[in-house]
């Protein structure tokens, strides 16, 4: 299966800088682009132009999770196991943590980072 354009740049992109942060010339206003040559290589892709930028130095919100182990335990005094359990159901027991492990992480996803104005 071949490739879209977005896809060739972003490999191109990774591949040379680490990153894929490049936007297409022809997206941007005059203003924007003035300097742009600065920060960035101009490159041509199946003749469309492209400013592959040399330093991708925003910040990212990273997402982590971990499955995590708890255990809890209840202590009722009661005169039998029946009782036991129905002051347990009845939701007037107390549980306390006795022990808890954390397990595999991942990170889950990640966006780029923008400070609230």
């Amino acid at each position: 299966m071949s490739k879209d354009i977005t896809e060739i740049i972003d490999d191109h992109c990774k591949d040379y800088f680490g990153h894929t942060h490049w936007v297409i010339l022809s997206t941007l206003s005059d203003q924007e682009k003035v300097g742009i040559d600065e920060v960035a290589d101009i490159e041509t892709f199946n003749g469309v132009q492209v400013a592959l930028y040399h330093d991708d130095d925003r910040k990212r919100e990273y997402t982590f999770e971990m499955d995590t182990t708890v255990v809890e335990q209840c202590k009722i005094v009661a005169d039998s196991q029946e009782e036991a359990e129905k002051i347990l159901l009845s939701g007037d027991a107390e549980w306390e943590e006795v022990k808890s492990q954390g397990g595999d992480w991942d990170c889950v996803s990640w966006d780029i980072y923008e400070e609230e104005a």
